[in-house]
């Protein structure tokens, strides 16, 4: 009975030890402060090893995992974004009512194109928004969303939100895309276009996006003239303009003019997925399906870095792999069409 009880007050003594050792949560705050004033800097390796050197896995817990997660997404994006929500989902399990950490798993699996999981995310998101806050309302990230899986009604209602609220460059275009999407009718598209473009005049991305909204609505050689202008003195670094002038001359046939463009935009980048996708895309049409496949399985690759990314095997594995691709689609229609001509 002596040693039974004597092992419970062993047990005790290190347990209350092991307690007293963990750290404070000023001092985790300090760490953590750290490590964002250091990702501020644009350091986000830095910021990594400052959290994982300093905070034990037993201290661990939200503003550790959310923190690191947004560093480990930043570090390489859009690479590194499955390795990021890994994080983010061990945030969740302990404060699943969180507004930021719902907003952080929707947008990664937007970004990866899972946009069913993103809305059940996004959703949430919107039901735990401080809306008395000064914080970016999520009206406009659950209005793509839901643009991109042809909920429209509910994505236009959603954008007149956002415009309301915030008005912002972005939502007018997004507007633009939603009603050209219900009507068909490109100069709704246009109109808020020129919305946007006056506040965001010298907006390269904003000036891309246009010109594939052109592309998704058939306006092939408008889009092509766009990147054409726009493209002048900025052809050295912008490696998803000359990715997206390759896919173009897919478009209109200009193969071997597309293989060159693809080729000096993998020059600049060679993780683009954009660049691998379109890559892809080429080897496809031209009847190497080996490289078509590798290209395909690589670019899988980028996204989900921490699995296995198995290759396609047929052809018809590739067109499944894109059924929801409409640059894909889109190219298919034309290919299929020039070749009935």
């Amino acid at each position: 009975m002596k040693k039974v009880f004597l092992l419970w007050v062993i047990l005790i003594s290190i347990s209350m030890s092991f307690l007293s050792c963990r750290m404070s949560e000023e001092r985790q705050r300090e760490i953590i402060l750290q490590a964002w004033t250091k990702a501020d800097e644009g350091d986000f390796r830095a910021a990594i090893d400052i959290l994982e050197n300093n905070i034990r896995r037993v201290d661990r817990g939200y503003e550790f995992y959310f923190s690191r997660g947004h560093f480990i997404e930043q570090q390489n994006f859009p690479m590194f974004v499955s390795l990021a929500l890994e994080d983010f989902h061990r945030a969740y399990r302990f404060e699943p009512d969180s507004f930021s950490i719902n907003d952080a798993i929707a947008f990664g699996y937007f970004v990866m194109g899972e946009y069913e999981r993103a809305i059940s995310f996004w959703e949430r998101a919107y039901e735990l928004f401080p809306f008395e806050s000064e914080a970016p309302s999520p009206y406009g990230r659950l209005a793509e969303v839901y643009l991109r899986v042809g909920r429209l009604e509910e994505a236009l209602a959603l954008n007149t939100r956002a415009i309301e609220s915030e008005g912002e460059a972005w939502h007018y275009f997004q507007r633009g895309m939603i009603l050209s999407a219900i009507t068909g009718n490109v100069n709704d598209l246009i109109e808020y276009y020129k919305i946007a473009h006056e506040m965001l005049p010298d907006n390269l991305w904003l000036k891309r996006d246009f010109s594939l909204q052109l592309i998704r609505m058939g306006y092939i050689e408008l889009a092509y003239e766009l990147y054409t202008e726009w493209l002048v003195g900025h052809e050295d670094f912008l490696d998803w303009f000359l990715a997206d002038m390759g896919y173009i001359h897919m478009l209109k046939g200009n193969w071997d003019r597309s293989i060159d463009l693809l080729r000096r935009s993998m020059q600049i980048r060679n993780t683009s997925v954009l660049t691998l996708q379109y890559l892809s895309f080429y080897y496809f049409f031209t009847g190497n399906y080996n490289e078509a496949f590798g290209y395909e399985s690589r670019s899988r690759l980028m996204l989900k870095p921490s699995g296995m990314a198995f290759g396609v095997r047929t052809i018809e594995e590739f067109k499944e792999n894109y059924r929801n691709n409409w640059q894909f689609q889109k190219l298919l229609q034309r290919v299929v069409s020039t070749n009935s001509k």
